[in-house]
């Protein structure tokens, strides 16, 4: 065991993966108690794991319908699986450290900026603290708000409550997870529900260090202002605080990432539907439903229309969004913005013929393209191989398997509805994308990597024909 230990502490990878099947495991355990579900649903291992990871893997696919198989006890169970899941494991295991002894040591900082995706492992406990903050304040704004535009639905203000904090923590955390059976097909013409999750779906999806950024800007902004508005009254006051923060690359590909997906998103699937799921809708209504729609593809999971309704065009234009995800280092899956943005910078630097790939005037090294190569060679094969497997063992329609593959690699949640007829072999495939879909190929690949000598070794050229 102290071998063990020894062996994963060396290797933070190894360490996330470990805590997230653990932690998946515990809540597989939790949910197959009978105070967990109600007695003509109990759950077999199988299916309690597939909704433990579904959870921790923020992701939403279930077996079992949520708000009619699962006690009080067990939607508990969920919700707090979600918000682990949602901002990682070891990251609530460090804040407790740090609670504690009140500081790090070093494999402990190495871990956090792992986790973090925080390159600056002297900030990662103010990083950390600065995450939790931000979680608590959205999903708490998001709570109350939900709470009163779905009072309607609840018998009592605490039920209302209850519906709004399990919303606001599902949504902002990217799950998923709704305690409709319709998930939130009942409130799609309601502008608040559908305002309110969308927005703490992209605070989620958009990354931790963008919010912290664009904070730290509107801070220093405020300041200003606020002594541009001071010398006016009191002369002599020409001091202005605080400098504006140049913002990073990869804060600007989330930002004006993130914007061109909704954008597109929206319009595509408006185009698409507006004829068909949404055929007989006030005008607006189809506007609100296309934006939340493409905001949900961001790996959130929740819908306002039935997709059983979904033409087949419209299925299949919804993957490759599913697929790119949200930003690093938030609560989102897929492979991410930056990776997508890495390789068509590098795709345009080819077409030009120019040595480097450029993104916003900064040159992008070598070993980040080599990564996000990496990365989207490791989804595809993931999910080539799950369609393979899947298509031999369901009677589903092809594009249907397509879509579940890239909805469980992206935990994104959304469904044609085949989830709950999967077949044992089925329901462990959607286990394994959702693991890495959550986990990310490179986290995994790192994981299983064995230790290798940096040694480098000098070997002839290759003749090697490409194309």
């Amino acid at each position: 065991m102290e071998r063990l230990i020894a062996a994963l502490w060396k290797r933070p990878a190894r360490i996330v993966v470990a805590s997230f099947l653990m932690v998946a495991l515990a809540g597989a355990l939790l949910l197959m108690l009978p105070v967990s579900t109600h007695p003509a649903y109990r759950l077999g291992f199988i299916d309690a794991f597939f909704t433990a990871t579904s959870a921790v893997c923020v992701t939403g696919l279930i077996v079992a319908d949520t708000p009619l198989a699962f006690t009080l006890f067990g939607k508990i169970v969920i919700l707090v699986l979600i918000q682990i899941g949602g901002l990682g494991i070891m990251a609530f295991s460090l804040a407790s450290v740090t609670l504690v002894r009140k500081r790090l040591s070093a494999s402990e900082a190495e871990l956090l900026s792992f986790m973090l995706n925080q390159k600056n492992r002297t900030q990662v406990k103010r990083r950390l603290f600065q995450v939790i903050q931000y979680t608590l304040f959205f999903e708490s704004i998001g709570a109350v708000v939900l709470a009163f535009a779905m009072r309607g639905e609840a018998e009592s203000p605490v039920g209302a409550l209850g519906l709004g904090v399990f919303h606001a923590i599902s949504a902002f955390c990217n799950a998923g997870f709704s305690l409709f059976s319709d998930s939130l097909i009942r409130f799609a013409g309601d502008g608040t529900v559908s305002l309110v999750v969308s927005v703490l779906i992209v605070a989620g999806g958009i990354g931790f260090s963008t919010m912290i950024l664009v904070d730290e800007e509107l801070s220093v902004l405020w300041k200003r202002l606020a002594y541009r508005a001071s010398s006016v009254f009191t002369p002599g006051v020409s001091a202005v605080p605080g400098r504006l923060y140049r913002r990073s690359v990869a804060t600007r590909v989330a930002i004006i990432g993130s914007a061109i997906l909704l954008a597109l998103g929206a319009l595509l699937f408006y185009l698409l539907e507006t004829g068909g799921a949404m055929r007989g809708f006030p005008l607006g209504r189809k506007y609100l439903v296309s934006v939340f729609q493409s905001v949900t593809l961001r790996t959130a999971g929740f819908n306002t229309v039935a997709f059983d309704r979904l033409g087949r065009v419209t299925v299949l234009v919804m993957v490759p969004f599913m697929f790119i995800g949200g930003a690093s280092g938030g609560t989102a899956g897929g492979i991410k913005i930056g990776t997508i943005s890495v390789l068509l910078a590098d795709l345009r630097r080819y077409l030009r013929g120019e040595m480097h790939a450029v993104l916003f005037e900064r040159k992008i090294e070598r070993n980040i393209i080599t990564q996000a190569t990496v990365l989207v060679l490791a989804g595809c094969i993931a999910a080539a191989l799950a369609i393979a497997i899947m298509a031999s063992v369901e009677t589903a329609p092809l594009e249907t398997i397509i879509f579940e593959v890239f909805s469980a690699l992206g935990t994104v949640g959304l469904s044609l509805g085949i989830t709950g007829a999967l077949s044992t072999v089925g329901r462990i495939v959607v286990i394994v994308l959702m693991f890495v879909g959550r986990l990310g190929p490179l986290t995994l690949l790192t994981a299983l990597r064995p230790e290798t000598s940096r040694r480098e070794l000098r070997f002839p050229n290759s003749d090697i024909v490409v194309g």
